[in-house]
């Protein structure tokens, strides 16, 4: 079976970008698991704790991602941008002794996002993402970027989307990513 890991990009509990990626695992199915992370446990970066013992949550987030096929990451956009707790997690995991081009974690690591707005600016914030992804040699296609605008709108009162097609769209993104796992781990 497929891991993915599921990153919701906010803290709280009840997020509707968490629920994003628990119904993103009952859509899929059989195909594949999507495990969450969650980003609360990672202390703020500092360069100047590199010198020391890396904290322990940040060294069992790296080592899921590291042992799944893919990765989910599922954020609110806070002021056209990405949480800042969702870029600290990206500062922790991908570090590496020698910053050469190609040795994160996520170098060559299929990745989707999704990005639920409460109103404008899911796209610059997919972008501003992609591009940070991008640089760290992720796994991308065209297809990478889902975004639902007006996301508490689209909700019914348990959290879960609300309109069919909305399911279906969030279905067949998902299935894109498990299709581009199944590809990368074939070719």
């Amino acid at each position: 079976m497929i891991d993915i890991i599921g990153i919701p990009g906010s803290l709280r509990a009840d997020s509707l970008n968490r629920k994003l990626l628990e119904l993103s695992d009952q859509l899929i199915g059989d195909r594949a698991r999507i495990e969450i992370a969650g980003l609360l446990p990672l202390p703020m970066y500092n360069p100047d704790d590199e010198a020391r013992e890396t904290p322990r949550p940040v060294v069992e987030l790296k080592q899921k991602i590291e042992a799944a096929d893919g990765l989910l990451i599922s954020l609110p956009v806070y002021y056209v941008s990405m949480p800042g707790v969702l870029k600290n997690a990206i500062d922790w995991i991908c570090r590496t002794p020698e910053p050469v081009r190609g040795t994160s974690v996520l170098a060559g690591k299929p990745i989707s996002v999704i990005v639920g707005a409460g109103g404008l600016g899911a796209t610059e914030t997919g972008n501003h993402l992609m591009g940070i992804l991008s640089v760290l040699d992720a796994d991308l296609d065209n297809e990478a970027a889902l975004e639902f605008v007006r996301l508490p709108e689209r909700v019914d009162e348990s959290g879960h989307l609300a309109v069919e097609e909305d399911r279906g769209l969030l279905k067949r993104f998902i299935e894109r990513l498990v299709d581009r796992i199944d590809e990368a781990a074939s070719g």
